[in-house]
């Protein structure tokens, strides 16, 4: 797999038999996920997907279309570097 994922996004992918192991198969499932194709799937998944992919906060905004300031997606982003994929930010 790409990344380590949170047990929901992981869940929602084995269930949904979604392949994502390069960072475009993770934009595309990101992208179901905001084509609201995934059940119970929400924007915190969509955003896992999209930053596993190696998106920035600016362009993971701009594939949630505006829905969450930019303030709580960097929060949301900081928050999967530092304890979903195990990312030392001090480095």
């Amino acid at each position: 797999m790409l990344a380590t994922w949170s047990v929901r996004t992981y869940n929602i992918i084995m269930r949904n038999g979604l392949e994502v192991e390069t960072p475009e198969q993770a934009i595309a499932a990101g992208d179901l996920v905001m084509a609201c194709k995934i059940r119970n799937a929400g924007l915190k998944c969509a955003t896992e997907l999209y930053r596993a992919a190696g998106l920035g906060v600016y362009q993971i905004v701009e594939k949630l279309h505006y829905c969450r300031s930019l303030d709580i997606i960097a929060r949301w982003c900081n928050d999967l570097d530092r304890y979903t994929f195990h990312c030392d930010m001090r480095d």
